[in-house]
Formats: C-alpha cells, sequence, structure tokens
C-alpha cells in the first residue's frame, strides 16, 4: 500500500508567510493557491519545504473587472506546476467575463503540462 504525506490540496496562504510559518505545517504538504497574477509574482522563486506554490485568478477577482488580464496568468504559467482557482463563481456575477477568462487560460493550459483545480461555484452547467 502506498502511504501519502497528508494533503491539502486547496488553500491560501499569504505571499509573504515566512518558511518558519510554514514549516509549521508539518507533517501535511499543502497545495496552496494565488488569487491573482499579482500573489502568484511574489511566490514564483520560493521553495518552500511544506509547500507547492499554484498560480491562480479567483473568479470573484476576474468578475469585478479591475484590469484582470488572462494574458498576464498566462504569461506566468511556465514557471508553475500547479494551477488552480481559475474557473466559476455565479456568487460572483459577471458570468460573460469569467466564462472568457477561463476559456482563454484553458487554451493556454492545452499546452502547459500542469496539474489544474478548477474552482466552480453554483456554476455546474456551465
Amino acid at each position: 500500500m502506498i502511504s501519502l504525506p497528508l494533503l491539502d490540496c486547496h488553500a491560501h496562504i499569504a505571499p509573504d508567510a515566512t518558511a518558519d510559518q510554514l514549516a509549521r505545517l508539518a507533517p501535511s504538504v499543502v497545495f496552496a493557491v494565488t488569487r491573482s497574477p499579482e500573489e502568484a509574482r511574489r511566490v514564483v522563486g520560493r521553495s518552500d519545504q511544506r509547500v507547492v506554490w499554484g498560480l491562480g485568478a479567483h473568479p470573484a477577482l476576474v468578475a469585478k473587472g479591475g484590469g484582470l488580464d488572462p494574458g498576464e496568468l498566462i504569461e506566468l504559467l511556465p514557471r508553475f506546476a500547479f494551477v488552480g482557482e481559475i474557473g466559476l463563481d455565479r456568487r460572483s456575477g459577471r458570468m460573460d467575463r469569467q466564462v472568457e477568462f477561463l476559456r482563454c487560460v484553458l487554451e493556454a493550459l492545452g499546452g502547459h503540462p500542469a496539474m489544474v483545480s478548477i474552482h466552480s461555484n453554483g456554476a455546474v452547467n456551465e
């Protein structure tokens, strides 16, 4: 039988968390998803023992607009082996923006080897 470490496959950790703070996660391994390209840029060079940093853009931020461009996320893809927090969230509104953003990112992921976690809240049919 294969023995896996304790895993948390979806967490949000502040990009400025210290190595000492993250060491307290032991013995777990955490897949921490950034909520925006800005957060992702802040963790790009990190090599924490207990955290796998993932690239993401929360659908609520996409829905709000605010200049969040799928190109920013796509530009960072080669720096990450894990992508999450992309998807659809009906509570956030502007489904048209969310769908278009998700389409762009999924297209780009077609040529990029990565684990992907899709955010879906109230958007099962979509």
